[in-house]
């Protein structure tokens, strides 16, 4: 079970504040000289020094353009014009890896329609420039937009670049192999389809679905008894009023599974865990192999209605806590 090293739990815990810190950064930026803070000309200053070290600039958004929104969606659109994806130099990592990384920013903020399309273009564009820019934007696609660890993870966006990636002709095996898979996963749990129903063994050794939880909220959590930042966040549910007020009148129930399947490490890590909450564990490892779940990396989160369909996919506590906030605490 891969578990989720302090630096990422630093991100993941102090999400909500880098959340706010970004929004206000894109604000400015988009509100004064454009998303990557170059000045007039800087796109066509910097794309004509291909072997300079600096990254690919987009393009200048016009001044009179003031809603952050438009200008996100015109910034995105218009993003990969200058970029020469016949130039291999241009694939450094110095140059492109910044770059795709303002444009993932950019994305989260533009109209799903337009990121879609200029997603859809860039990846045609990298085809024509040849297999390596090909794997290279899909290699940063895959990372910009469905890492964890990464602000700018857009499972919209990922969904759009694996099935462009499928639908491309000559694409490799192996590559097509591992674009169908992260397409699969990315389409399993989303936002209003039913959850997938696991079996699990819990305190008491008896078997339970996970469809015979009854409670007009269920806040699902994979976890892993040894995982540090996993008990940073059974602490914040257990000591957020936000979440206590919700369980105390009946509304929220939370189920903490432990997707492994060795009894003692989950027995030796169930003193952590509140006893109103209903804890589990896999003895058969049956969500791991049928990869219901995406637990690869722990603790993971699920918010789920009265019939068990998907209101938040793999929020962070604090996303799931304010939602619960704004939507269940009267």
């Amino acid at each position: 079970m891969q578990r989720m090293n302090m630096k990422r739990f630093v991100k993941y815990m102090l999400g909500a504040a880098a959340a706010v810190i970004a929004a206000a950064a894109l604000a400015v930026a988009v509100v004064t000289v454009g998303f990557y803070g170059g000045s007039s000309g800087g796109s066509e200053e910097r794309a004509s020094r291909p072997d300079s070290a600096a990254p690919y600039a987009g393009p200048r958004i016009p001044d009179v353009m003031a809603d952050p929104a438009e200008r996100a969606s015109w910034f995105v659109e218009r993003f990969w014009d200058g970029f020469d994806f016949r130039d291999t130099t241009q694939l450094r990592p110095e140059r492109l890896d910044p770059a795709f990384g303002e444009f993932a920013s950019a994305a989260l903020y533009a109209d799903p329609a337009v990121r879609d399309a200029s997603l859809r273009r860039m990846l045609d564009s990298a085809a024509r420039g040849g297999e390596a820019a090909l794997e290279r934007f899909a290699a940063l696609a895959e990372e910009y937009f469905g890492s964890r660890d990464r602000s700018t993870r857009s499972e919209d966006a990922l969904i759009c670049a694996m099935e462009k990636l499928l639908a491309m002709p000559g694409t490799d095996s192996p590559l097509r192999d591992r674009y169908r898979f992260l397409l699969e996963m990315a389409l399993r749990n989303r936002p209003g389809t039913l959850a997938a129903d696991i079996l699990f063994t819990d305190r008491r050794g008896v078997e339970q679905r996970l469809s015979s939880v009854r409670a007009e909220y269920t806040v699902l959590l994979f976890y892993d008894p040894a995982c540090e930042s996993c008990r940073a966040v059974e602490r914040w549910i257990a000591g957020s009023p936000v979440y206590g007020d919700c369980i105390d009148r009946g509304r929220l129930k939370v189920v903490a599974i432990y997707a492994g399947d060795d009894r003692r490490t989950w027995l030796d890590g169930l003193g952590e865990l509140p006893r109103s909450w209903i804890a589990g564990y896999d003895p058969q490892l049956r969500i791991v192999r049928s990869l219901s779940y995406d637990t690869g990396g722990v603790p993971l989160l699920y918010l789920l209605d009265r019939d068990k369909r998907v209101v938040l996919k793999e929020p962070r506590v604090d996303e799931l806590e304010m939602w619960l906030q704004r939507n269940a605490v009267k």
